[in-house]
């Protein structure tokens, strides 16, 4: 009985935690001037809700890089040699949801390729309930649930037996 407590605790875990958010907020806002970038790093589970506005200037591009690209990034002080995960070039404007290939840390760059200072915001959020943690939590409590249940059923098979045996 202890062992399907344990899975479907285990499960009711994950399912809880695929519904937090991380602690601290993600995004990145401020200004920007011509030929500079600012970089966020930030750590994802899976995808995120992208949503960017810009406040003044002509229009800002907006890179998600993996770590590697990222010091890539920051050794060359370009982007032309990376391979960034999503891009959007020159927007004024975005909200939708990014495909993050695997779990792990991302770099959000933005920057601007007109002379100009550019006012922005973009904020990032992750996607919830977050399928990674769900689905096995759905598998673990229902395999709680059927191993409690088949337990309390072989225990009432067992008892109906020895009840028919004294008869």
């Amino acid at each position: 009985m202890r062992l399907q407590v344990l899975i479907a605790g285990i499960g009711i875990a994950l399912l809880v935690s695929s519904f937090i958010p991380p602690p601290g907020g993600m995004g990145v806002q401020g200004s920007i001037d011509y030929g500079s970038y600012m970089i966020r790093m930030y750590g994802l589970r899976g995808d995120a809700r992208v949503d960017i506005e810009l406040y003044e200037g002509l229009g800002i591009s907006f890179y998600v890089l993996t770590t590697e690209d990222a010091l890539l990034m920051l050794e060359e002080r370009s982007i032309a040699n990376t391979t960034p995960c999503f891009s959007l070039e020159n927007t004024t404007e975005y909200s939708g949801i990014i495909s993050i290939p695997s779990i792990g840390i991302y770099a959000f760059v933005v920057t601007t390729y007109y002379n100009t200072t550019s006012h922005f915001y973009v904020g990032i959020n992750n996607v919830y309930p977050q399928m990674w943690l769900l689905i096995p939590g759905v598998i673990l409590v229902a395999i709680g649930f059927i191993l409690f249940t088949g337990t309390k059923l072989w225990h009432q098979l067992r008892e109906l037996k020895t009840y028919s045996k004294e008869i």
